[in-house]
């Protein structure tokens, strides 16, 4: 039997095109507003951005839109409410990697990638064209985050830099034709 276990890698950081600096500050918000507003944190606790106002900003988002997928959305409203929701933004410093560093630190060869998914709150195009970069990086399976009918030319200029390279790229949605953000897949046409 295969063991994938062991060919499965976390690595917490950011990946970015780009690392000014080895540590990078993230923001998010703290375990602390789902024991004050019931708002579930392995939900909302693990978005993070380099953004100091990202979290306020996607909770304003969860109150303002209709999600499907929030079950409670009357905590969210609460917890946007509350005069004192920034204070729950804390700071997280991590690693920065480009995509080639973070490749070579897994040490491992691009060509070694079957499948990479992309979710870096609205970086992923840019972390796409880094990829593409990339001489032998060519995973059987590339999806990333991005909604070309909201692109500021990012999403469609990383799509054909990916189909610049051979790949056939598409939108996927889950079964039920729903999705928390559209996704960009691809792969290899030969």
């Amino acid at each position: 039997p295969i063991d994938y276990a062991s060919q499965v890698q976390i690595i917490r950081g950011m990946v970015s095109d780009s690392c000014p600096e080895a540590f990078i500050s993230m923001y998010r918000f703290s375990l602390q507003a789902e024991a004050d507003f019931g708002v579930p944190w392995l939900m909302y606790g693990t978005w993070m951005s380099s953004r100091p106002t990202f979290p306020i900003d996607v909770l304003k988002a969860f109150v303002t839109k209709d999600h499907w997928y929030v079950k409670d959305p009357a905590s969210f409203g609460r917890f946007y409410g509350a005069p004192n929701a920034s204070d729950y933004v804390e700071r997280v410093r991590v690693p920065c990697y480009t995509p080639s560093a973070l490749i070579e630190k897994l040490g491992i060869q691009a060509g070694d990638l079957a499948m990479v998914v992309i979710d870096a709150e609205q970086l992923d195009s840019r972390i796409v064209g880094s990829l593409m970069r990339i001489p032998d990086f060519r995973p059987a399976y590339l999806q990333w985050e991005g909604n070309p009918e909201e692109d500021d030319g990012s999403i469609k200029t990383g799509a054909k830099s990916v189909q610049g390279r051979g790949f056939k790229v598409g939108t996927v949605f889950s079964t039920s034709g729903q999705a928390d953000a559209d996704n960009l897949v691809a792969v290899p046409v030969n």
